[in-house]
């Protein structure tokens, strides 16, 4: 991701990954990073994935030094392709049962935590 530096964090193999799950979270991944590299100017992004709640639950945790931006207003954008990597991210998780929480704010950085039952 060009000049921006990963810290990549996780206690779980990938032989603990449902096989069904294991595309959900390579794409929230994928678009999360990507995100971060085209919009966010950001140095540095934190990406952990982990086991929570007694191994029941996946979450992953992306989270950059960037800008930060409105998430309301990007996702209200009338642009028909504004905000469409966001709401894909969030329904790749719903789909699965799970949850996505996306929080930003100009100049702060963002964070996408994403949880996805086992």
């Amino acid at each position: 991701y060009g000049t921006i530096h990963v810290d990549y964090t996780t206690d779980i193999e990938e032989t603990d990954v449902p096989e069904s799950m294991k595309i959900i979270i390579y794409r929230i991944i994928q678009e999360g990073l990507s995100n971060a590299e085209k919009h966010s100017e950001a140095n540095s992004i934190r990406l952990q994935i982990k086991f929570i709640n007694e191994k029941k639950a996946i979450a992953l945790f992306i989270e950059d030094d960037g800008q930060g931006f409105d998430v309301e207003e990007v996702l209200s954008q009338k642009d028909p392709l504004g905000g469409y990597g966001l709401i894909a991210m969030r329904e790749r998780c719903e789909i699965f049962g799970g949850s996505f929480i996306i929080s930003s704010q100009v100049g702060k950085g963002t964070k996408i935590k994403a949880i996805l039952p086992t």
